[in-house]
């Protein structure tokens, strides 16, 4: 069977590059994907070393081998995903400290309210964001602060605490 055969489609350029570099007389260690007989795709690692022959100026022949190391990718992916996962749950918690300061360094509501919709905005990825507050002598809730486009005339808006998803919540 042709050995390019069972490397994975995407990966033919890296074989390619690998051989016509053993056969230029390189030794060479790549890692490629290919198609096991029972059809799963599996990570190889493989070595090469070519052996020169001076009177045909050229390689007659290489010594090698191949590693399975899908377990290894497969591994190392999910170590990557996991940092991916870290990384957002630090500008989380950075988001939070940050609110969690301006709660504490002013006892303005109207400022408070200002800097943690705009860490939420942030940290959500949003393109609004708004805080509403229930009026408990009027029993409203009352648009305390807001971002986004068209934010600016909701602040003081208020709302029946029966309408809509933010009375249900």
């Amino acid at each position: 069977k042709n050995p390019l055969a069972l490397v994975y489609p995407d990966d033919l350029p890296v074989y390619q590059a690998h051989l016509a570099a053993v056969l230029a007389g390189q030794s060479d260690v790549v890692e490629f994907r290919i198609i096991a007989q029972d059809g799963d795709v599996r990570w190889v690692r493989d070595y090469a070393r070519p052996v020169w022959d001076e009177a045909a100026g050229r390689v007659v022949r290489f010594y090698g081998a191949a590693q399975d190391i899908t377990e290894r990718r497969h591994a190392e992916e999910e170590v990557k995903r996991l940092n991916q996962d870290l990384e957002r749950r630090a500008r989380e918690l950075a988001a939070l400290n940050q609110a969690g300061r301006a709660i504490t360094s002013t006892l303005k509501l109207e400022a408070v309210l200002k800097l943690v919709i705009s860490e939420v905005k942030s940290l959500l990825n949003v393109e609004g964001t708004s805080v509403l507050l229930r009026d408990p002598s009027s029993d409203e809730l009352v648009f305390a602060a807001s971002t986004g486009a068209g934010s600016e005339g909701l602040v003081g808006t208020r709302i029946p605490i029966t309408v809509g998803i933010a009375g249900w919540v």
